[in-house]
């Protein structure tokens, strides 16, 4: 048994003709006729009663048909439910993201654009550092992420997406909160707080060599990775830290956000995936990601 049978036998039996229903189905009507004569064979019923003028569907044909149009429907679903998947518009994203990437206009506008674009995938975020995003895109735990720093393996991609100052965040109360300027040479001896090297090595090193730069060695009193925990550790007047732009607005009572004179450092935001892993909702994401 065909399919194209079982939609032949279909629309004969609507037309209750075979030259209407060849005409529609845009075959020639000794194929149709043959068509239904194998398929009535293979079935061992008879399902059209001939007629002079046309046909007309037997006992067996009306008990059929009705089967036959829920199967067809069914597989109409499977097939449009098989092209959304491959489209991008059904099925599952996982998404890598910072927490401090999160304050950025770009990670927002990004994730709203796909939620409009495409309502019925499922979106999985997940909270990584930059280096966990490294790690699970090479373990195909994540589709795309959302990092500060690209990793330097050469089948991931990476599009930028926005570029933020590194600026200093200070307990109010500091002598240098109110100065009229600050340089890097103000900061020597202070206590910084600060992140583990091996949560962000690549902006551990660039913050270091800047800061070695200008007569700095950082004098880590604290460590924590999260931002939102460096920046209340501030608050609480446990020491300095380094900050970015899109974290002005969410810092918490009592820090003061200063520009360093002699620091023109700043990070890169990517979105970034491999290459070789990317599945459909994968690229339907990218389509709404804009290059920087």
């Amino acid at each position: 048994m065909e399919l194209r049978q079982l939609r032949y036998f279909v629309v004969a039996a609507e037309e209750e003709h075979f030259g209407r229903a060849a005409r529609r189905l845009r075959i020639a009507q000794p194929a149709l006729s043959r068509q239904i004569q194998h398929l009535e064979e293979e079935l061992r019923v008879e399902l059209f009663t001939r007629l002079p003028r046309g046909v007309r569907l037997s006992a067996a044909g009306r008990a059929l048909v009705e089967d036959v149009r829920v199967v067809l429907a069914s597989l109409e679903r499977a097939v449009e439910s098989a092209q959304r998947v491959e489209r991008g518009e059904s099925g599952r994203l996982r998404v890598g993201y910072t927490d401090t990437i999160t304050g950025g206009p770009a990670f927002g506008r990004i994730i709203r654009a796909y939620r409009r674009a495409y309502p019925e995938v499922h979106l999985d975020l997940r909270l990584l550092s930059s280096m966990e995003q490294w790690d699970a895109l090479r373990e195909n735990h994540i589709d795309v992420g959302f990092v500060f720093h690209r990793p330097p393996e050469s089948e991931v991609e990476a599009i930028a997406i926005g570029r933020e100052a590194v600026l200093l965040a200070l307990p109010e109360a500091h002598r240098l909160a109110r100065a009229g300027s600050v340089r890097l040479s103000d900061l020597d001896r202070e206590p910084f707080v600060w992140f583990p090297r091996r949560a962000a090595p690549l902006y551990y090193d660039q913050m270091a060599r800047a800061c070695a730069a200008g007569g700095l060695t950082l004098q880590v009193a604290q460590e924590a990775t999260s931002e939102t925990a460096r920046l209340n550790l501030v608050a609480a007047g446990l020491g300095a830290t380094w900050s970015i732009q899109s974290s002005v607005s969410r810092r918490p009572k009592g820090v003061v956000i200063r520009e360093v004179e002699d620091l023109e450092e700043s990070v890169t935001a990517y979105v970034i995936w491999r290459r070789d892993r990317l599945g459909p909702t994968g690229r339907a994401f990218l389509a709404v990601v804009p290059a920087d």
